[in-house]
């Protein structure tokens, strides 16, 4: 009998790892890790520069780069390993054997599990090979040329989206900037968000997300709104669990204005592309935003829901981590709304081109984010976020095994290997870029698969999200 696979993540002991996982966290360290000392930093600095480290300093837990881990702190999880580092997330009993001598004791990993295929799916494969030989679409050509017709109404609704996106972005900096001079009107932004969900623009709004650059506050307020409400709405419907907002308008118009508390900071302050100093004046002036933001939104009668939107979405799982405030809410007492919209506020941080830091491509941020779970945000919320927004987002740029490169044009179904999405296909195997462009659906070819992840503004500079909305899909 035929068989599948699925994937779930697990922590491991170093003598657990076998062959097929992959490992996205180092997890457990020996003693020598307590307080680090000059030989084992400098040990860390060589072996896993560019990745990330969760460690305690100063009785806080902070993430920083391997690169700014210094001697007194301890060492709790070493994650987000770059391309170039890629042999320390493969099995290799060499690799083990070299980490046991050094102390390193556990991990998280992604494994597969290979499921047995049931009889229903056998009956399917039986009643496909009938309808070939009556000349009968079979289920492999209905899925692949829906494919194609989703995927051309997504590029078709990307470009006007683009304008609906830097519309909001205004919108939502023109508000700030009254707020910030005691006139505090929602007139303009309401109607926008009546707008947005009666187009139902939030898919295609998503994928631009991931192609465009973003400005430090007023776009990021749209994107990360957008992504909670398809997220969200998604979610309810496949739950059928009730939502804590009357409306669509409501929800996304709490997801827009997460950040208002913003509009009580300095604009040149809010506006500066400068990276503050932890611990800075300036830096305790943004850290004060959720709290700002839920007074304004009480002031504005806005409903609890959206209120603890504001207020919450920068509280962690673990409260002792440097950057979870405001200080003495207890993650348990968050509501779901809050705490999804903090995956997508990270998530969009991440992915989100800014000038003072590197950009990150849509599969590195879920990789990234795959190792704070448990850590910043519960595993239930991040399997609904992962469900969603699949290991490789929409507009994710990739390429495959045969070195072709194309878009991610959706995410697989839910129970689907989450790796394997629709692909349109824009430069061939030789380099030379297509006027056609193929959809290749990789749950149904399985002799192909993505090699790798690429940054779509790294390979077509500004012209990213033109390249996306010229697609001409065929089957």
């Amino acid at each position: 009998m035929s068989s599948k696979s699925k994937y779930e993540v697990v922590t491991v002991s170093i003598d657990e790892l076998n062959q097929g996982m992959t490992i996205l966290a180092y997890t457990g360290f020996s003693d020598r890790y307590v307080a680090l000392d000059k030989k084992v930093l400098a040990f860390l600095h060589h072996n896993f520069s560019g990745a990330k480290a969760l460690v305690i300093r100063n009785k806080k837990k902070v993430v920083v780069s391997v690169e700014e881990i210094c001697v007194g702190d301890s060492l709790l999880q070493l994650f987000s390993f770059p391309t170039s580092k890629k042999r320390l997330t493969e099995f290799n009993p060499k690799l083990i054997s070299a980490l046991r001598s050094k102390g390193v004791l556990a991990f998280k990993v992604k494994k597969a599990v290979i499921l047995p295929e049931d009889y229903s799916k056998d009956l399917r494969d039986a009643i496909d090979q009938v309808n070939l030989l009556m000349k009968i679409p079979s289920r492999k050509q209905e899925r692949l040329e829906l494919g194609v017709i989703q995927s051309n109404i997504l590029v078709e609704k990307v470009e006007s989206c683009a304008r609906q996106r830097v519309e909001g972005s205004e919108i939502i900096e023109n508000m700030m900037d009254n707020a910030r001079r005691g006139k505090i009107n929602a007139t303009d932004i309401e109607a926008y968000v009546e707008n947005v969900v009666r187009s139902s623009s939030a898919e295609a709004m998503s994928a631009i997300v991931n192609l465009k650059a973003s400005d430090q506050t007023y776009s990021h307020c749209i994107d990360v709104g957008i992504l909670f409400q398809m997220i969200y709405f998604r979610f309810i419907e496949n739950s059928r669990q009730k939502s804590a907002f009357t409306t669509k308008n409501q929800a996304l118009l709490g997801a827009f204005l997460h950040d208002f508390g913003k509009s009580q900071i300095p604009k040149d302050l809010l506006d500066s592309t400068v990276r503050f100093e932890s611990g800075s004046q300036e830096m305790e002036m943004m850290r004060a935003h959720p709290v700002l933001g839920a007074e304004l939104l009480r002031g504005m009668d806005m409903p609890d829901s959206v209120v603890n939107m504001s207020l919450c979405h920068h509280v962690k799982m673990d409260e002792s981590l440097k950057n979870s405030y405001p200080a003495n809410i207890p993650y348990e007492k968050i509501g779901f709304e809050s705490k999804l919209l903090a995956i997508g506020d990270i998530y969009q941080a991440l992915v989100g081109k800014r000038n003072y830091k590197r950009s990150w491509t849509p599969p590195q941020a879920i990789r990234y984010l795959y190792a704070l779970a448990g850590i910043e945000y519960d595993e239930r919320l991040w399997g609904v976020f992962l469900s969603m927004m699949g290991e490789y987002p929409v507009g994710s740029l990739v390429v495959l095994n045969d070195d072709s490169m194309g878009f991610v044009m959706s995410v697989p179904n839910e129970g689907e290997d989450l790796t394997r999405p629709q692909i349109a296909i824009v430069r061939n195997a030789f380099g030379e870029d297509l006027e056609n462009h193929q959809l290749i659906d990789l749950h149904e070819e399985r002799d192909v698969f993505i090699k790798g992840d690429l940054d779509a503004m790294d390979v077509f500079s500004n012209q990213a999200l033109k390249q996306f909305s010229e697609l001409r899909v065929v089957a």
